[in-house]
Order: structure tokens, then C-alpha cells, then sequence
């Protein structure tokens, strides 16, 4: 398409895959998910999960940074769900996000530090990957959910967006590329 590497040719696709077979996962794991309590466990466990990814070999690296790092986003979606029937107050969960953003990218240096692979520094641990960025994610969407609190009904853009969220997220790596 772009003369990039074949990764960057497929990027969406490859993605798209391990989207729906999270989707399946969802699907085994729903009838467990049935409490905030529960949804909170699953949460620590996937963490414990994303932590260990530094110390998987490099025959595994397809899993590492492809798919387990996304099992994390499957009771948080659920965790944000039940927060937004419950109305909660969304600055506050934001401030808590970013304090777990915080302590988590102490944790992962610890991690690749102990781990004694420096390369998971830079590209072979993706951003993705890191526990830091999916509770700095979080603390983004709670934040805007306060902004989109304050805006309700009078912005247009937020459902056009809405609309075409997937479909930009799966032509970004193109636009990378082209960056």
C-alpha cells in the first residue's frame, strides 16, 4: 500500500484478530463477571499477567505483544460500565487512575529491570503492553467522561467521533507510517 514493511500493510487486520478472539474470551468469562467485586479480581489477575510478559521467551513474543496485553482491557471495560450506570463521579476515579499510572510504571521498570532484558525498554516490550499506559488510558476516558458530562447535548463532534472511533484506530499505523 505504502512501501512500509508488511506489518504496517496489515495493521488493522492484525489487530481485528486478536480483537475478536477477545471477544470469545469475553464470551467464556461473561457469566463470571457478574460483580464490581469480581470484576476488580479478574483486574489484579490480568495485571500479575502483563508483569510477567518481560519474562516470557522470545519464541512467545507474538502473545506478548499482540494479545495477553489486551485481556487487562476486558474487565475494565466492565469496570467502567458499571461505574458509568452508578453515575460515579469521574474527576475523582481520574485522579485515582493516574496515581495507579503512576505506581505502575515504577513497577514495570522494576520489572524489566529484574527481568535483565534492557531491550524490552525500547521496542520488543510494546507501549501496548504496558500496564502504565492502559491505566493512563483509563484515567483519559474517566476524564472525558467528565468533560463529555459537561458537554451533553450540545457537541455534535462527540457523536460524530464516536461513530468512526474503531475505523481511526485501525487506520492509525498509517498514518505512523506516514508521520
Amino acid at each position: 500500500i505504502n512501501g512500509a514493511d508488511y506489518p504496517y500493510k496489515v495493521y488493522g487486520v492484525y489487530f481485528l484478530v486478536f480483537l475478536i478472539i477477545l471477544s470469545w474470551i469475553y464470551k467464556v468469562l461473561r457469566p463470571h463477571m457478574n460483580s464490581y467485586s469480581q470484576m476488580r479480581q479478574f483486574s489484579y489477575g490480568f495485571c500479575l499477567i502483563n508483569l510477567i510478559l518481560p519474562f516470557l521467551p522470545q519464541s512467545y513474543h507474538i502473545l506478548r505483544e499482540s494479545f495477553i496485553p489486551f485481556l487487562i482491557y476486558l474487565p475494565l471495560a466492565k469496570i467502567l460500565y458499571y461505574d458509568y450506570q452508578k453515575g460515579v463521579n469521574y474527576k475523582q476515579k481520574s485522579l485515582k487512575f493516574v496515581a495507579i499510572y503512576i505506581i505502575t510504571v515504577i513497577a514495570e521498570a522494576a520489572v524489566i529491570f529484574m527481568s535483565n532484558r534492557v531491550e524490552f525498554i525500547t521496542y520488543y516490550y510494546s507501549p501496548y503492553a504496558r500496564l502504565s499506559i492502559v491505566f493512563l488510558a483509563m484515567s483519559m476516558v474517566y476524564f472525558s467522561f467528565t468533560v463529555v458530562r459537561e458537554l451533553s447535548g450540545r457537541s455534535k463532534f462527540l457523536n460524530l467521533v464516536s461513530r468512526y472511533s474503531l475505523g481511526i484506530y485501525l487506520i492509525h499505523g498509517f498514518i505512523i507510517d506516514y508521520l
